[in-house]
């Protein structure tokens, strides 16, 4: 039998940076991976001579501390900061600089109307505690009625699912569906947020004008594979051993014992880096669950256009008139095609059973001109080239029981693995969170 200090269960980012924080403090480390892919979704495709990732890959919204943690793993010199670059469109216009809806451009009495109702709720009503909260449908359940049938919709929309059914954890999965409300200017936004503590955890205002940390690095004209790579030749330097297995156990046999395709593997720490369904699944003795998670199916319209003319990194279409949920604009930070042209993707949500789905080039025409809407491609640009990919399974999303399980699971971990099984940062998404998660537990 094998021994390690630290077994790591997954693949891709979550797993190497798991393994970089294991190198701080332990020599002996393994990686265990269902996949001979070991990027994960990191892993780009090729198109017109490009390599691209599949959508938008940043590490984007990072605090100082990330930022250092990422530029020591896979070298400074291997990544630019581009500053924070969305946009936002909310019924038909743009917004700069700010990915979740601007309510105020739906026009002045839909805005009023909110904001009238924002403040009855959050000082009359005095609603201002998130207690009780299961689902993302009882989250906004205080919100204006205007915002709230949109939210709902939306939801629909973006996930395929009904609001009810998904954990509150969800709207930071989705720009659209965030809970925080921009019903004001900054200026004003700051001001209320400042003197009025109610109001703010339920306003929102542009990041810029937040005075926070805010940093989005990205390895500039290449891809996120290529710092995959670097990352994945850097453990292997430093002496992190790789797996492959297609069905991995843990077990407690007065230590952690983990059984893979080929081999037993002693460990004193495992990490999960997985989905939470996934990391259940592999307890011997399991608790008997429902599924947790939820794979939101998306369809990718990838085009080739002439040249670049927005200086945003991606727009998020929050708007119900439209079907992208988000446009990356991959070649003003990542590579161009084999005859220097430029490339956008569009990201459609779309549920497997509809017509759309079946025949998506029936509204190809229609995604076209809204990412010139959207001023990613020239208005007079005519299509050329383009494809489009379907993936049933794209990002994860916590369902209402999300919480209860991962109790459930925690408590298994503390009654008969001695919390020796860490699942860093379940729930969250974004990959300056995840490092949070890591060093919270290691500053343990």
């Amino acid at each position: 039998m094998k021994d390690f200090d630290c077994v790591i269960i997954g693949s891709g980012f979550r797993a190497f940076i798991t393994a970089y924080f294991c190198l701080k403090k332990n020599k002996k480390i393994l990686i265990v991976s269902n996949s001979k892919n070991l990027s994960g979704v990191l892993k780009p495709i090729k198109w017109d001579g490009a390599f691209i990732d599949k959508g938008y890959q940043f590490f984007d919204g990072l605090d100082l501390y990330s930022k250092n943690i990422l530029e020591n793993f896979v070298g400074k010199e291997n990544l630019s900061d581009f500053g924070y670059g969305a946009a936002s469109l909310t019924n038909g216009k743009i917004y700069d600089y700010h990915a979740i809806p601007y309510w105020p451009n739906h026009g002045k009495l839909f805005v009023l109307s909110a904001i009238i109702q924002t403040l009855l709720n959050f000082f009359i009503k005095k609603d201002k505690k998130k207690n009780g909260i299961k689902s993302y449908e009882d989250l906004i359940k205080n919100h204006p009625s205007n915002i709230k049938e949109i939210l709902y919709k939306a939801c629909e929309r973006n996930f395929s699912i009904s609001p009810e059914k998904l954990s509150f954890l969800s709207e930071d999965f989705s720009p659209f569906l965030c809970y925080r409300l921009t019903l004001f200017s900054d200026k004003v936004g700051k001001f209320l947020k400042k003197h009025f503590s109610s109001l703010d955890n339920i306003l929102a205002i542009r990041r810029n004008s937040l005075d926070s940390e805010n940093y989005s690095l990205y390895p500039k004209q290449k891809n996120m594979g290529f710092i995959a790579e670097i990352m994945e030749k850097k453990l292997k330097e430093d002496g992190v051993s790789f797996e492959l297995s297609n069905k991995t156990k843990i077990y407690n046999q007065n230590k952690l014992i983990i059984k893979t395709d080929n081999s037993t593997i002693g460990a004193e720490k495992i990490f999960l880096a997985t989905e939470l369904d996934d990391a259940i699944n592999f307890f011997e003795d399991k608790p008997k669950l429902n599924p947790c998670n939820y794979y939101v199916p998306q369809m990718f319209f990838i085009f080739k256009t002439s040249k670049i003319i927005s200086k945003f990194q991606y727009v998020h279409g929050n708007d119900l008139k439209f079907f992208i949920n988000r446009a990356s604009n991959v070649s003003l930070y990542g590579e161009k095609t084999f005859d220097n042209k430029c490339i956008i993707i569009a990201e459609v949500p779309m549920n497997p059973l509809s017509e759309y789905w079946k025949n998506p080039e029936s509204i190809l025409e229609k995604v076209w001109s809204e990412l010139k809407i959207m001023k990613l491609v020239d208005k007079d640009e005519l299509m050329d080239k383009y494809d489009i990919f379907k993936a049933e399974k794209t990002f994860c999303l916590p369902l209402i029981n999300f919480n209860k399980n991962l109790s459930t699971l925690k408590n298994l971990i503390k009654e008969k693995y001695n919390n020796n099984v860490f699942i860093p940062s379940a729930g969250t998404i974004t990959r300056g969170n995840y490092i949070k998660g890591l060093k919270e537990y290691f500053d343990e």
